[in-house]
């Protein structure tokens, strides 16, 4: 099954144009760990330059482009091609509503399994005490409930340096959430920041810099499931800018409601007779 992904994700990259190939392609010319940390918004960077620009359109300032990956355009029937650079850079993290192109996603599961054999190889002495060192920082630190089907994680874990709030600057993250009416949870040393709605249940991840992040599942919570059931669960998720002062609350509610239109399953049409 393994194979099956990785052949499946590796043909889409084959699908692309040349240039666009060797951007891609890229991570394998990572030779350290360190290099990797660079390299996606290198790839993002070489990616807006090689998007196409669409003929100017009445009303619209600024260039636009389709995405040079997927070669589509933002999911709206008003708007044509992303605004160059940030609205495709968007598309191509997955950030605020835009959804996250399929094909760099694709690309990215291919450099981190490259990556994790290259420089993590699971059997190495070294990724043994990388292992035991979270193991042994698990024990002692606090953690972070993301999502009821992920275990919870240490506040740098699945992070790259740099990207982790300081204690001043998580404290004041923490704050916001207690302002937008999360409940804080605290078992051990596992923190849990949870609202419900009518129709949600809203975790968020205080952790990273310059934004929070929100996980919406639908209710009712699916609970003992097994690690591949889980990871089939439908999860909505948008993030929060530290630097959006008004509506917030708004801003929130709108998020989640989109997030629940996209998760709630279709309705079925009955048959009259």
């Amino acid at each position: 099954m393994k194979d099956e992904l990785f052949e499946a994700r590796h043909a889409v990259i084959e699908l692309m144009s040349p240039g666009v190939r060797s951007v891609l392609d890229s991570h394998y010319r990572c030779v350290s760990a360190k290099d990797t940390y660079a390299w996606f918004e290198d790839v993002m960077d070489d990616l807006i330059e090689l998007a196409e620009v669409l003929p100017p359109v009445p009303f619209y300032f600024g260039q636009r482009a389709n995405c040079p990956l997927c070669g589509c355009g933002p999911n709206s029937p008003y708007d044509e091609g992303f605004a160059l650079p940030e609205g495709l850079r968007m598309h191509l993290q997955g950030k605020g509503n835009a959804r996250q192109c399929s094909a760099m996603k694709a690309a990215l599961a291919l450099a981190r399994s490259h990556w994790d054999d290259k420089f993590h190889p699971r059997w190495s002495p070294e990724h043994e005490a990388a292992q035991a060192k979270v193991k042994a920082r698990r024990g002692k630190e606090i953690q972070y409930l993301i999502s009821p089907h992920v275990a919870p994680r240490l506040v740098d874990e699945g992070m790259y340096p740099g990207q982790v709030r300081d204690a001043e600057s998580l404290a004041w993250a923490e704050a916001r959430l207690v302002d937008l009416g999360f409940k804080y949870e605290a078992e051990t040393r596992v923190r849990a920041y949870i609202r419900e709605t009518p129709n949600a249940c809203v975790y968020a991840d205080p952790r990273q810099s310059g934004s929070i992040s929100f996980a919406v599942l639908l209710k009712p919570i699916q609970k003992g499931l097994s690690r591949s059931e889980s990871r089939r669960v439908p999860i909505g998720s948008f993030r929060i800018l530290d630097g959006r002062k008004k509506d917030i609350e708004n801003k929130f509610a709108a998020e989640v409601a989109s997030a629940v239109k996209e998760l709630a399953p279709p309705l079925k049409l009955v048959a009259s007779d």
